[in-house]
């Protein structure tokens, strides 16, 4: 700002920036009672917060997942050509975590989980904070006889009087304990449990649909690989129960390891019962056959006929060992197809290959068993409209017609090696002339005999390897650790509130401080001033608490007083080089900016000096100067002006000053524009002038009538009224731009009604101008304001 000498005060930049952090500082530091407000207020909220929120604990698990399936019995890597028997029964495939993590959440398998722990019948008891599960202790059991509509919540409120009597909902009837309670066509029962109630307490019941708890569950469940190159899964859970919690993470994997042997045992038990009933039926077999045989020596009297035939049978050996290979290969061929052909559209799983050594028919019997075993899954969470389910029928009907079309091929090839051996072994007998047509009668029986019960031993033997593979399945998973809960909660982390709280309690009056200043658009500080007009102030007039309009007088030794002594002092500089009397113009953009009040103690302070002053109000449309002096309106100008009053009668002295004289408004005129651009007019400036050692005019406003504009050709100098705190940002533009088209003569600004110190002070930090910055000789008293004055402000 400038000094009474017209010198300007520089600081250097690094004291500018501690100013400025000063200043904003202080202006967050003058509103403390709002930090202090909103600091016991998010103090209340975070009580509250922390009072109705159940505590969480987070529950932790391990379980290790096997990726390679092992078979006990090792034939898998075998070099016996039976060996893809194991393999079509038990796949050798690695598994992958993901597919397995999403097994888990899936809700085919939670729900397994929810129905094992009976997760959709919640027990509540109401709290004054919050509702408090039960679980075991529940002083009560509802029994669910019958559910109309599964996805349909159901929900009751339940009150014990006494030991054998309960309250539902609102009915005032109380019930015997295992009455039947209806909701439409559901069916509940009410239970008395050993858990010990309390009359006083309000239960509450709450019976869910699967898939609704399946989601609840899914909600708190977390799982995740431990690390990309192990195969340990880690399992969170988080609840407000931590034995619970405990209780659901224990039966997630206790049940991932039951479906994984059972998923497993599914082939090999079908497998199982296949052979089991194959062997039945040759058994009944073979004791045909036995009786056959024996029938048969005892009609035709044979006893040995190894020793007749032990060159025939040495020569033909081979041919019959081929011979029965082939039959048995034809034999399992049949079997398969007729298990196929028995059950075309069943889709059961297909018996594994039990000895066929073709690779073609192997991998489709592989594929089969795969599609169907995932047709049984599909089917277990849809129905068998499902487009998906269509779409594996399809292929499994095209792999069966694959299957038939293989077998019929595999049978003629077996049958054309049959004949030609059968060819050949005739040959070799009937060049066995010397034997009887019996002994060929008996070695006929004697080798169906043989492949029937070469046949019988063989499933025998793949029925208990079958047995011991089931007995020897192992889970996919294995328990690395059990549930355990924290012993401290992770929500809701008082820490972490009590932070929250404190962000709050200083962002939100941060927030709502800066947003105030931001939709300001009024003058508050000298800064805006400068920014918004190049025009020279010449002085500023601080807040004056007084309510008498005159506060320059003779006695007066107040800080307003002097502020218009130091005014005054910068006007005498401006006017010394005017050779009359000069006519000093005050005037504003707007009402209410204080310029009579300018006006009356700019006169006054110059009346002090001994100088005759005339105050003129040329306020002709809504004069209030007389009236705030307590003084008659009597003539004015208006009557001077028309020629209805002589000057020196409608020239008043003002009581309180000596040397200062006013000349009111008088008589309103109708046209006050013309009044004053009358011919009257100069010649009542030429008067006052040579009465008058200095003339004061307070004008109207210029936003609103041109009177200001007019006065101005007969002002030596224009004072424009900026208010701080009152006066808009784009009035002083305007003023500005008036300015800048040379409407007024040497126009200065006066800010008035300044506030010096304090937050969005006229110096923006916080130290009375007058008291710290140098004077020391006022120092300008500080009110503290309301926060609900300061929010009207």
């Amino acid at each position: 700002m400038a000094n009474e000498n017209g010198q300007d005060f520089f600081q250097p930049d690094a004291q500018q920036q501690m100013r400025n952090l000063r200043e904003t500082l202080w202006k967050y530091l003058l509103h403390w009672p709002l930090f202090v407000v909103f600091l016991v207020l998010a103090g209340v909220l975070a009580w509250l917060y922390l009072s109705y929120q159940a505590p969480v604990y987070e529950i932790h698990s391990t379980m290790i997942v096997k990726t390679q399936s092992n078979t006990l019995l090792g034939d898998a890597n075998s070099s016996n050509p039976q060996a893809p028997f194991s393999q079509l029964i038990f796949p050798n495939e690695n598994m992958n975590l993901d597919d397995e993590i999403a097994l888990m959440k899936s809700e085919f398998f939670l729900s397994r989980v929810v129905a094992r722990l009976q997760l959709q019948e919640v027990y509540l008891k109401t709290g004054q904070f919050r509702d408090l599960q039960l679980f075991d202790d529940a002083p009560f059991h509802i029994q669910v006889i019958h559910i109309a509509d599964s996805n349909k919540t159901y929900r009751f409120q339940i009150q014990l009087p006494d030991d054998h009597h309960f309250l539902i909902n609102r009915d005032p009837q109380p019930y015997s304990f295992n009455s039947l309670i209806f909701v439409g066509s559901s069916v509940f029962r009410i239970q008395r449990s050993s858990g010990a109630f309390d009359a006083d307490a309000r239960y509450q019941f709450t019976w869910v649909p699967v898939r609704k708890a399946i989601e609840q569950l899914n909600k708190n469940l977390n799982i995740i690989q431990k690390n990309t190159s192990s195969s340990v899964l880690d399992f969170t859970y988080q609840t407000p129960y931590p034995r619970e919690g405990e209780k659901i993470l224990n039966t997630l994997m206790e049940e991932y390891i039951r479906y994984s042997v059972e998923e497993k045992s599914q082939i090999a038990q079908h497998t199982y019962e296949f052979v089991s009933q194959r062997i039945q039926l040759l058994e009944h077999g073979l004791g045909a056959m036995e009786s056959n045989l024996q029938q048969f020596r005892k009609q035709n009297q044979l006893l040995d006929l190894d020793q007749q035939s032990t060159q025939y049978l040495s020569s033909m050996g081979t041919l019959q060992e081929r011979l029965q290979k082939a039959d048995i290969q034809l034999q399992l061929l049949n079997m398969l197809e007729t298990e196929i052909r028995t059950h075309p559209h069943q889709y059961n799983l297909t018996p594994t290959n039990l000895g066929i050594e073709d690779m073609t028919l192997t991998a489709l019997i592989a594929q089969y068993n795969q599609l169907a075993l995932r047709r049984q899954n599909e089917l277990q969470q849809t129905t068998p409209d499902n487009p998906i389910i269509r779409k594996l029928e399809s292929s499994l009907d095209d792999l069966q017609a694959a299957l038939i079309q293989n077998l019929q091929t595999l049978q003629h090839s077996y049958e054309l090696t049959r004949n030609q051996l059968k060819e050949q072994l005739q040959a070799i007998q009937n060049t066995a002339l010397q034997l009887p047509e019996k002994e060929d009668q008996l070695n006929n029986i004697r080798q169906a005999q043989l492949i029937k019960n070469a046949l019988y031993t063989y499933l025998l033997q793949k029925r208990e390897e079958i047995g011991i593979q089931l007995a020897s399945i192992a889970p996919d998973g294995k328990i690395f650790s059990s549930a355990t809960a924290g012993n401290f909660p992770v929500a809701p982390r008082r820490r972490t509130v009590a932070i929250v709280a404190l962000l709050f309690a200083f962002a939100f009056p941060v927030g709502i401080i800066y947003v105030k200043d931001m939709l300001n658009d009024k003058v508050m500080t000298r800064a805006d001033v400068r920014k918004h007009a190049t025009l020279g102030i010449i002085g500023e007039i601080g807040h004056s608490r007084s309510d008498e309009p005159l506060v320059v007088l003779p006695d007066s030794r107040d800080m307003i007083a002097e502020q218009f002594r130091i005014l005054r002092a910068n006007l005498i500089r401006e006017l010394s080089v005017i050779p009359h009397a000069p006519l000093i113009m005050i005037c504003s953009s707007f009402a209410g900016e204080g310029k009579s009040f300018l006006s009356c103690n700019l006169a006054s302070s110059f009346a002090l000096r001994g100088q005759r002053v005339l105050l003129m109000e040329f306020d002709l449309r809504k004069p209030k100067l007389m009236e705030r002096l307590q003084m008659p309106v009597g003539k004015g100008i208006a009557d001077v002006l028309r020629g209805k009053a002589d000057l020196s009668a409608a020239i008043q002295q003002v009581p309180q000053v000596d040397q200062l004289f006013v000349i009111s408004a008088g008589s309103l005129p109708s046209n006050p524009a013309e009044l004053i651009l009358s011919a009257t007019m100069p010649a009542l400036i030429k008067k006052v002038r040579e009465q008058f050692d200095l003339i004061v005019i307070d004008t109207p406003p210029v936003s609103f009538v041109s009177d200001a504009f007019i006065l101005g050709e007969y002002a030596d100098l224009t004072l424009l009224v900026v208010r701080q705190r009152f006066t808009l940002r784009r009035h002083v533009e305007m003023l500005e731009d008036l300015h800048q088209q040379k409407r007024f003569a040497r126009p200065f600004i006066v800010v008035n009604d300044v506030k010096w110190a304090g937050y969005q002070g006229y110096y923006q930090y916080g130290y009375g101008y007058y008291g710290a910055n140098g004077y020391g000789y006022y120092i300008s008293g500080r009110r503290r304001k309301s926060i609900r004055s300061w929010l009207q402000s």
